[in-house]
């Protein structure tokens, strides 16, 4: 590696961007709402005016990754197929000018869900790329990523190569959930690992109805049964439960392979962890940040070879 760079992680809620050193080391981050989704082109070229103010050495090399590449964003930049081996999608990258700067923004990912029907990421290929570079196992063998957010990402790793994934709206159907339904006025606290998160896993794991046991947030509460403090617990056990029900049904021969590597922020994966542990599946946490700049590493160093 010549020199630093620095990486931007650019979602349509959020701007993470990271000044990275010539030995990889992550010397300065920064984190905003300067989401794609709320910013025009004039915001957009501000923000990376203002990245390359704040870090002219490092902003040489500018890299960045998400919603940028999308159709909302600077420029569409087309997916890549899956099955696809990590190295490739650090060889795909597309050069846009943002600001009289040139950036070099990673392709998306796409395949075909169990179900049939397309499914596509942006952003977490490069996530994807940090954890298998840095995880020997699945360099070479089967392993399962779990990606927990507003949209969750269940990603399917064989030989090192990003076979498959699947994506289920856990924190977008919460969200709606707290905020226009029935439920709103339950699920005013926050959710920990505890007697009714653990309850609410077991519920959404068992296979029954989501729709009729998420009902029982309301009616449990108006009985007395579930106080108001528990029910965001009770209500995102139930989620949980039934996103890791249908991921196992779906990658079944990955469960055994090493523990489930969740990816993201500490708080939600924490959740994940208990109940994946509450169901006898192992799941070690990885923060994103590491894995991002690790991914972003790969593709500069590539690049520099040339």
């Amino acid at each position: 590696m010549s020199g630093g760079f620095v990486a931007i992680d650019w979602g349509s809620s959020n701007f993470r961007a990271y000044r990275v050193g010539a030995s990889g080391e992550l010397l300065d981050h920064l984190a905003t709402a300067e989401g794609v989704a709320n910013l025009d082109r004039d915001g957009m070229v501000r923000a990376v005016k203002g990245v390359v103010s704040r870090w002219p050495t490092e902003a040489n090399a500018l890299f960045c990754c998400g919603m940028i590449g999308s159709t909302v964003g600077w420029a569409e930049v087309p997916y890549l197929t899956c099955p696809i081996h990590p190295d490739e999608i650090a060889r795909q990258m597309t050069s846009m000018t943002i600001a009289d700067n040139v950036v070099q923004v990673s392709p998306g990912l796409t395949c075909r869900s169990t179900d049939g029907f397309p499914d596509v990421i942006r952003g977490e290929e490069v996530l994807c790329l940090g954890v298998v570079r840095r995880t020997e196992r699945l360099q070479s063998g089967l392993g399962l990523l779990c990606m927990p957010g507003t949209h969750t990402k269940w990603i399917a790793i064989r030989n090192g190569v990003v076979d498959s994934f699947s994506t289920s709206l856990v924190g977008e159907l919460y969200e709606a959930l707290s905020v226009s339904s029935l439920l709103k006025n339950h699920l005013k606290g926050v959710a920990r690992d505890g007697e009714e998160f653990r309850l609410g896993v077991n519920s959404g794991h068992s296979g029954g109805g989501l729709m009729r046991t998420l009902f029982g947030v309301r009616s449990r509460s108006v009985v007395k049964e579930l106080a108001d403090d528990a029910a965001a617990s009770f209500a995102s056990g139930i989620l949980i439960g039934n996103d890791i029900r249908d991921a196992m049904n779906v990658y079944s021969e990955l469960i055994g392979a090493g523990p489930v590597v969740l990816i993201g922020e500490t708080g939600l994966c924490a959740l994940y962890r208990a109940a994946l542990h509450y169901l006898a599946h192992d799941a070690v946490v990885t923060p994103s940040e590491e894995v991002c700049v690790e991914g972003f590493k790969f593709i500069h160093d590539l690049t520099d070879r040339g």
